[in-house]
């Protein structure tokens, strides 16, 4: 299979795909394209990398390769999460950031996420060109690289702690000492991830309480399907809530850049609800304004809240490579996607996980509101809303089949109920009273996701339903 950028990045098998010889043409391809780019005399990239299986040495060949190509490579001193790369990226006069990871994938997996200098994720014009590279060195294999202990010796390599300039950075957009010293008692699950030790490191040392559950790095993710913070896989978290009366549960995935959160009573949150309470802190509590650009998959309560309060809110496809451009764009206030990744203003263009922990632990301090509070508060000013989501993996050879029953289908679904159908990333139809359902395919992993938000539990499970038979070969 050849090397295929996704929604985020190139991810793939370890040792399948995603071997030493394809890391290693990823890599040459992202030198010959920073260089094309650049007008310094010699380019220099932030080379982070996870927990998972083999990323310390996959992240040693990457540094090799742009080594034995001229530029000079920051290389992190251990596993760190994504946004603290791209948080180094966006502070430092640097070319480019990489970070050798696959995010919330099953264990099996690696990936490498190209960073830009403004620390967002690659565009797709930026992706389709370092394809182009790819191709070539695919066919006509030249990779330059030097030595690790070399590159070293030489200077071209340099070993880079991040941590410390990403938490003075996190001082000074909130006040950290005012949530140490408010008594909450915090369980945080960074799934195994590099995200370990970063809420503790934060917010301990006063009178609030920081446990930590899964914070050993274990590249099996064991007890979970993938280190992705979504229901199914925050059982312990919940569990742990509930029997030692904690007041919220954070969680991240592997690379720290989504958050999930917990209620004091052990309940999930949705990634929609805690955007839309994102969105209530700038706006109502920070008194701010400013656009919000969300993914087609976010929700509703978003554009209610942009009517309320008088800012424009812009859709645009799933992942942040979309996202970002809009970002830079609009000046936005805010910015966020289903699966979990957030981000505001002064902050990176990118997703945040510890960030937006951080915010909804801010969010309790200012407004003394526990965590169920604060979603019946969301809920008195947009409306109730619930949200669903449906992973279902399909065979590759079906996909034509799927795609053509869900085009003919089209508009004929609930010609009476619906309001439009939007084709510009999956298939999204949009109901006249306000709910909405979403199929479309995974661009990181072979599932189909199915999506829905309506005004009950009983109308989301019924979209879904209907979703299910569309998708049913």
């Amino acid at each position: 299979m050849k090397i295929k950028f996704g929604t985020e990045g190139w991810r793939a098998l370890i040792d399948q795909d995603f071997n030493l010889g394809n890391v290693q043409i990823c890599a040459q391809a992202t030198a010959d394209l920073i260089k094309s780019g650049t007008t310094t005399d010699v380019a220099t990239i932030i080379v982070g990398y996870d927990t998972r299986l083999k990323s310390d040495l996959f992240a040693k060949a990457v540094a090799e390769v742009f080594a034995g190509n001229n530029i000079n490579v920051l290389l992190t001193d251990g596993p760190v999460p994504t946004p603290v790369v791209s948080h180094a990226v966006w502070s430092n006069p640097v070319d480019a950031g990489v970070v050798i990871t696959a995010s919330h994938n099953p264990p099996e997996y690696n990936g490498y996420k190209l960073k830009m200098p403004d620390g967002s994720s690659a565009s797709s014009e930026t992706v389709d060109t370092l394809e182009t590279h790819i191709r070539r060195i695919e066919n006509n294999p030249s990779i330059k690289k030097s030595s690790l202990s070399d590159a070293i010796s030489s200077g071209l390599v340099k070993k880079i702690d991040l941590e410390s300039s990403y938490v003075e950075h996190l001082s000074k957009l909130f006040d950290l000492d005012s949530i140490r010293s408010s008594g909450i008692k915090i369980v945080h699950d960074p799934m195994y991830g590099s995200g370990i030790s970063y809420f503790s490191k934060l917010l301990s040392g006063q009178s609030s309480k920081v446990k930590q559950i899964h914070a050993t790095a274990d590249n099996s993710f064991p007890g979970i399907e993938q280190p992705e913070p979504v229901e199914n896989n925050l059982t312990l978290l919940s569990e742990t809530i509930k029997y030692n009366q904690y007041d919220i549960g954070i969680a991240n995935d592997g690379d720290a850049d989504r958050v999930g959160i917990l209620d004091e009573n052990g309940r999930f949150v949705t990634a929609l609800e805690t955007f839309a309470l994102i969105c209530l802190y700038e706006l109502e509590i920070l008194t701010k304004r400013g656009p919000i650009i969300r993914s087609l998959t976010q929700t509703n309560m978003v554009d209610r809240l942009g009517q309320i309060y008088g800012v424009p809110v812009f859709e645009t496809k799933v992942g942040f490579k979309h996202i970002a451009p809009l970002i830079d764009k609009h000046n936005a206030l805010v910015a966020g996607e289903e699966s979990g990744g957030f981000t505001i203003d002064g902050h990176i263009p990118d997703r945040d996980g510890i960030l937006c922990g951080i915010l909804i632990l801010d969010m309790m301090v200012k407004t003394g509101k526990s965590v169920s509070e604060l979603i019946e508060w969301l809920f008195s000013i947009v409306g109730p809303h619930y949200y669903k989501r449906l992973d279902i993996k399909f065979n590759d050879s079906d996909k034509e089949k799927i795609l053509q029953k869900l085009d003919e289908a089209g508009s004929q679904l609930m010609p009476g109920e619906l309001r439009d159908l939007n084709k510009s990333d999956g298939f999204k139809f949009n109901f006249k009273n306000g709910s909405w359902m979403l199929i479309r395919f995974s661009g990181t992993e072979p599932l189909l996701r199915t999506y829905a938000e309506g005004n009950s539990l009983e109308e989301v499970d019924n979209l879904l339903l209907t979703a299910k038979e569309l998708i049913t070969i």
